[in-house]
């Protein structure tokens, strides 16, 4: 079945096969996606998400980097409440116009923005009706 994760400050989760809804209690957390369904509940300032080959949802917001490893994603990223001015977007061993070529790919529908990378990864940022350069670092 599902499983269910309660974190606290400082926790490693690794996401598996399954399906997972991990919540974040207090504290930076880093949470490393798996090939299986993840849902991100309460993400807190500082923490990391490690998006892996299967469908990740996150919620929460404020100062958390979402980081897509060129060869360990490939999934869909889901992100509700996206801070334009203290989230970021990682891009790790893609190449070097990745991010420009993300914002270049965006469609939008029903206020949401989404991207996609060259290795068939789709970003979805919630109620963000433009995505920008300054997302990523």
């Amino acid at each position: 079945g599902d499983d269910h994760v309660t974190g606290k400050a400082g926790d490693i989760v690794y996401g598996g096969a399954g399906a997972a809804t991990i919540t974040s209690a207090k504290g930076a957390s880093t949470v490393h996606g798996g090939t299986g369904a993840i849902k991100l509940n309460d993400y807190v300032k500082g923490s990391e998400v490690l998006l892996g080959s299967g469908a990740m949802s996150v919620s929460g917001g404020g100062a958390t980097t979402l980081d897509i490893v060129h060869g360990h994603a490939g999934g869909s990223l889901t992100v509700w409440n996206f801070d334009a001015s203290a989230d970021h977007i990682t891009l790790t061993g893609y190449a070097p116009r990745a991010a420009a070529n993300a914002v270049a790919s965006q469609t939008h529908s029903n206020g949401s923005t989404t991207m996609t990378l060259s290795d068939g990864t789709h970003i979805t940022l919630v109620a963000v009706k433009s995505a920008s350069a300054a997302f990523f670092v």
